[in-house]
């Protein structure tokens, strides 16, 4: 069944949770499927896969984090939000490590849930399109795809490709990237030895909305730098400036290609 507007579906043992976001998630345009179990979550995944999909980290059987890893591999382009009902931050770092785009920590404000969801959409889009935030195609080149050239990223023993949203690495093997960290890896490179603060990166990399909220920034650098750093204990790519946020170390050396 097609849907014209982004679709949604939260997964969560709690009724009541998965009847207020349904209903809310409604009156803001979106079409919305419920499932209690990562089960049902499969059947209604097979019958339309999602944009983004609201996954508890606690329910029966097989936990949220287990879930995520499944679907970061099955359908990497998938949206993923992680809900927890605890501020443990061990819980926070291993969903975002399995693959998840964000997380949010239950109680939370409607509000503050759709910004997260249409944060982690206008990322997805960008990914399928290759319209992000530099490095990607201007308007006149997207005009032209058929024969402009694709702009490289050259930095260290890695190659990134901007329009492509790819990263190779020095022997031709491409490294997955989740949304999120390819457009703060593109942040970087496009802003090389330059101290950023974690505010700059948020929204360089996310575009953010005046009415979105932070997620941590730390955890994404830590992902991204267990990737591309040799040492990610010890990284030369990716610098902590302290009191300021992080800096891209690297020299970056910007090619064309058919």
């Amino acid at each position: 069944m097609p849907f014209s507007s982004p679709h949604l579906i939260v997964v969560d043992d709690d009724a009541e949770i998965r009847d207020i976001a349904q209903e809310y998630f409604a009156n803001e345009g979106f079409s919305v499927a419920e499932a209690p179990d990562g089960d049902a979550m499969r059947r209604l995944i097979a019958d339309h896969i999602p944009d983004v999909i609201l996954l508890d980290l606690k329910l029966p059987g097989e936990d949220g984090l287990a879930l995520a890893r499944e679907l970061r591999q099955t359908h990497p382009a998938m949206g993923i939000l992680m809900i927890t009902g605890k501020e443990d931050v061990v819980d926070r770092v291993a969903g975002v490590e399995v693959g998840a785009d964000d997380y949010l920590i239950k109680p939370f404000h409607l509000r503050e849930l759709l910004a997260r969801v249409r944060s982690v959409l206008r990322r997805g889009e960008n990914g399928r399109t290759g319209h992000s935030q530099p490095p990607s195609q201007t308007g006149d080149e997207a005009t032209m795809s058929g024969s402009a050239p694709r702009r490289l990223y050259q930095f260290s023993d890695w190659v990134l490709d901007g329009d492509g949203r790819m990263l190779t690495a020095a022997n031709g093997i491409p490294v997955e990237l989740t949304s999120g960290e390819f457009d703060l890896l593109a942040t970087f490179v496009n802003h090389p030895k330059r101290a950023l603060s974690r505010d700059q990166l948020l929204d360089f990399a996310s575009n953010r909305e005046a009415e979105s909220f932070d997620r941590s920034i730390d955890e994404q650098v830590g992902r991204l730098r267990r990737k591309i750093e040799r040492d990610p204990k010890r990284p030369a790519l990716i610098k902590t400036i302290r009191n300021v946020g992080y800096m891209f170390s690297a020299d970056v050396t910007v090619m064309d290609s058919q």
